[in-house]
């Protein structure tokens, strides 16, 4: 924006000379660059205060430079529809899984619980052999069975079986609690990509039709038929409109980390 108010104060003192340009023609955009490099140091000093903020948060030294890698661009599109990502985000976000298996311990505890008060029968089968005669040698099997059952234990069995079903049902709630917090992150993040990209295509055609009204109304002043606040005027309608773009751009590319984030990606 700066640079385009210094092209346009050049040519605005060049006409001056000229006779096609006042005096205050020349004033009025002389203000407009000084507005411009206020708005620049201002960007760098936020950028130079967030720099800081960032090597905080990555735990380096202050003096360690923070560069952004490059320029804000649309990365690459989410190329799953909404369901299809719902069930990769369920496939793959391990907490899902983990409340899985603990389900599954706890249906196995209670299972071991029950059991605890039914008959346990043993059977066990030894063999060998032994010297009948000399030089003779006989096999012998050994066949051994036991039958043990709890008829009471004190109601021990009952408290693990109703722990442990206690535990399941939690697991199961956790589970459906989690389930569903991943399903809003995960729309809400999808929603958002979708507006940021529908939010770059209209910006995208706003930053082309301002730099076209940009350069009519500065041929229009060459040729002395507008005024200067026209100029003025389209110059920060272009600069409104890159700014747009660029926001739109941070936006999109936010919402599709923290879609990537809610999949598990």
């Amino acid at each position: 924006a700066l640079k385009d108010a210094q092209a346009v104060l050049s040519q605005t003192q060049l006409q001056q000379k000229s006779g096609t340009a006042t005096r205050f023609d020349s004033l009025r955009q002389q203000v407009q660059v000084a507005n411009r490099q206020q708005e620049l140091l201002s960007a760098q000093n936020d950028r130079d205060r967030t720099q800081l903020i960032l090597a905080d948060l990555l735990n380096l030294t202050q003096s360690a430079p923070v560069e952004a890698k490059e320029s804000a661009e649309p990365q690459p599109d989410w190329t799953q529809s909404l369901q299809a990502t719902l069930e990769a985000a369920i496939n793959r976000r391990p907490e899902l899984a983990a409340l899985e298996e603990d389900i599954e311990i706890a249906q196995a505890q209670k299972n071991l619980a029950g059991a605890a008060l039914l008959p346990r029968l043993q059977v066990g089968v030894g063999y060998g052999y032994g010297d009948v005669l000399k030089g003779f040698r006989q096999d012998e099997v050994t066949l051994n069975a036991s039958l043990n059952w709890v008829v009471f234990d004190g109601g021990a069995s009952d408290a693990q079986r109703d722990q442990a079903e206690y535990d399941r049902q939690n697991a199961q709630l956790d589970l459906r609690a989690q389930a569903q917090r991943i399903r809003t992150d995960l729309e809400r993040a999808y929603l958002a990509k979708e507006t940021g990209k529908a939010q770059i295509q209209s910006a995208e055609v706003a930053v082309s039709q301002a730099q076209e009204s940009l350069a009519l109304a500065r041929r229009r002043q060459e040729l002395g038929l507008s005024l200067q606040i026209e100029v003025i005027t389209a110059e920060r309608d272009l600069t409104q409109a890159r700014q747009n773009l660029t926001n739109a751009v941070i936006r999109y590319n936010r919402a599709l980390a923290e879609l990537e984030l809610a999949v598990g990606v």
